[in-house]
């Protein structure tokens, strides 16, 4: 169990560390988030016509409460329409921000050191002896986790490929460092008596 938490606590820092070189010093990721050329333009927009803190699509394809159940299906095929066509948009919208920035980062520290004791944990209850395996696995695990939570979002919400890539790289090479930490610290001769 030692072994456990003390490899999911340190993969974790890794994987968070490997986020903030690659969001925060290296160019790629922000390379693909472009800008509105008239944002605040955009900003006065969204907040005239998004009420409250959500998630707002267009063309929403739900219909409208008030309208008639013909209605609702004219408006909700229309709206198939536009999504097939274009344009499209999903815009997370937070009139009050997302708090300091430290804030943040202590977030995110706690859900990389989370997802690195969720994922030694599963390593722990396998059979893989060898360190290489052992470094497959958590990377394997970083690869499924992008393939069902970042490719869904290119094929539902037409999210651009280079984003996706983007989001992957990421995953990818942040749990496969991770892993080298983790299966380094399952086979520590210094916790070599402890159970993992």
């Amino acid at each position: 169990m030692v072994k456990t938490i003390v490899g999911g606590v340190l993969g974790g820092i890794v994987a968070f560390a490997w986020g903030w070189v690659f969001w925060g010093i290296l160019p790629f990721a922000m390379n693909e988030i472009h800008q509105f050329s008239d944002e605040a333009a955009v900003q006065q927009t969204v907040m005239m016509n998004a009420p409250e803190a959500g998630i707002y699509m267009f063309p929403h394809c739900g219909g409208h409460k008030t309208a008639s159940e013909p209605a609702q299906q004219e408006l909700k095929k229309k709206a198939m329409e536009q999504m097939a066509n274009g344009p499209i948009a999903i815009v997370s919208v937070n009139p009050n921000g997302t708090g300091p920035f430290n804030q943040l980062l202590i977030q995110g520290l706690v859900i990389s050191v989370v997802g690195g004791l969720l994922i030694a944990l599963l390593l722990s209850m396998t059979r893989i002896e060898n360190f290489f395996s052992q470094v497959l696995f958590v990377t394997g695990v970083g690869l499924t986790a992008g393939v069902l939570c970042i490719v869904p979002d290119w094929n539902w919400w037409g999210v651009p490929i280079n984003w996706v890539a983007v989001r992957f790289a990421d995953v990818l090479i942040g749990w496969f460092l991770a892993g080298l930490v983790i299966a380094g610290t399952f086979s520590c001769p210094v916790l070599a008596k402890s159970k993992r």
